[in-house]
């Protein structure tokens, strides 16, 4: 079987290793069968092991595309991952080193991402997420027992092992830390919307895992996450969080909602966990003998609303790509692209239209300013559309134009004024398809449609309902 060059480097002997023991070839071990997906870190490959034939999934990591210090959080996370060894955490394998790449060798996770899966699957019940919940609690006290703590839980870092989504693998421990007894930890990493309060003060211990899972498990209760704030300053949601959960009765800012009939156990346990003072926040196994988790006859109702809310968000997501793209059509272009523009074209430092990562993160220091680098490199991963290891200039343009765009309301209000043709102050799916139609540079796909499809599923909606949908 034919597999990509990359696959068959050989080992030079005067480079310096990030990893001085993995001098194998990865060839004479494995047989590559087929790419499972790419993005800003490099490919994952299904692969068998020939001794054996054993299905393993290796990440194959472009060395030359990352800075020493992003290198070095790559050695950090195999060197750690090389200690947990649990059913609930993904497993590492081996790894092999040439002159330009990585392999990561680990067991494969072919269930998909916990949202997607929800959503793929069509079914969730109380019963699920308590599940789902002891799952990661599990996990999570075997890696605090050993002094390991995530730092970076979300949805996207829980996978089911198979198609059945019975059994949960939490995965990526770039961002984890190893907390000696008595420590602090002070570097703040992660995703916005799931970090603790605490994170801020930069003296912060395992707990801050234990709110991710309050968060999550929140979201997957209600269909929306806790604390969202409109500002596009990373840290708004965490200063949000601050401020903690309000009763039930109070009908403004963040809260357990009475009316989706939760448990009184699910309620009680989403309380538990956000707390704002984390020394009155429960370690995980606390957690796991808490009477929701231990409950085998939890509420087996479908939770429709969380169901319905999370596709609607996923078809958000193909309506903004849309938008990314209108916004580069020849009526849209306005002063904003040339500046984004003008950004690409400094940080394109060999002119060949393409900003590989170390320019892309030069580059987007003044775009969006105050990310950490492993969110600017999530966001690499995100913008790389076609997932070429490398932004082009329509990928930039279109994701940092519409950024600027939402930010604006003018420009928002032009978009909705270009797509009313009636003049009626309101927008209806057959405007929109008429758009589509006479813009040959929008390009349509079924993730676009699907989004369309929803937006409009009860007909037309006014320029408020529009705007509102698609900012992000």
């Amino acid at each position: 079987m034919a597999t990509e060059s990359i696959i068959l480097e050989k080992v030079s002997d005067d480079i310096k290793h990030i990893f001085p023991n993995w001098t194998q070839t990865v060839a004479k071990e494995y047989t590559f069968k087929k790419k499972l997906g790419k993005g800003g870190f490099g490919q994952v490959w299904l692969c068998e092991r020939n001794k054996d034939q054993k299905v393993l999934a290796c990440k194959v990591i472009d060395k030359k595309a990352f800075s020493k210090s992003t290198l070095q959080t790559f050695h950090d996370e195999v060197t750690l991952m090389q200690t947990l060894k649990h059913p609930g955490i993904i497993e590492f394998v081996c790894g092999y080193e040439t002159k330009k790449k990585l392999y990561i060798i680990m067991e494969p996770c072919s269930g998909g991402e916990l949202y997607a899966k929800v959503i793929s699957r069509g079914k969730l019940s109380e019963k699920d997420i308590v599940s789902i919940t002891r799952q990661i609690l599990e996990a999570l006290e075997y890696c605090h027992s050993r002094e390991v703590v995530h730092c970076d839980l979300k949805p996207e870092n829980i996978l089911f092992t198979d198609k059945t989504a019975t059994k949960i693998k939490i995965i990526d421990f770039g961002l984890s830390k190893v907390r000696r007894k008595h420590e602090w930890i002070s570097k703040v990493g992660g995703t916005p919307m799931y970090i603790a309060p605490e994170c801020l003060t930069r003296h912060y211990t395992q707990k801050c895992d234990i709110w991710a899972v309050g968060v999550m498990v929140f979201e997957m209760l209600h269909g929306y996450l806790p604390f969202m704030a409109k500002s596009k300053d990373p840290r708004a949601p965490i200063l949000l969080a601050k401020k903690g959960l309000n009763p039930p009765a109070n009908k403004k800012g963040p809260n357990i909602n009475t009316k989706y009939n939760l448990s009184p156990k699910a309620q009680d346990f989403i309380t538990a966990l956000i707390v704002v003072d984390p020394s009155k926040r429960p370690d995980a196994q606390e957690c796991l003998l808490h009477p929701w988790l231990l409950d085998d006859n939890a509420n087996e109702e479908q939770l429709v609303h969380v169901l319905s809310s999370f596709k609607a968000r996923q078809s958000m997501n193909g309506v903004q790509k849309f938008l990314k793209n209108m916004i580069h059509s020849d009526d849209i272009e306005s002063w904003v692209i040339e500046d984004v523009k003008k950004v690409f074209k400094s940080a394109d430092k060999n002119s060949d239209g393409m900003l590989e990562w170390e320019e892309f993160n030069d580059a987007i220091k003044s775009l969006a300013n105050g990310l950490s680098e492993a969110e600017r490199l999530q966001l690499f991963e995100m913008i790389d559309e076609d997932h070429s290891h490398n932004v082009d200039i329509d990928e930039f343009v279109r994701h940092f134009a519409f950024e600027h765009v939402v930010k604006h309301d003018e420009m928002l209000w032009h978009i909705c004024k270009d797509l009313d043709v009636h003049g009626d102050k309101s927008i209806s799916k057959e405007e929109m398809s008429s758009f589509i139609k006479k813009n040959p540079k929008v390009k349509m796909n079924a993730e676009i449609q699907e989004g369309i499809d929803g937006l409009f599923a009860k007909g037309p909606i006014s320029y408020d309902e529009f705007i509102c949908a698609i900012a992000p």
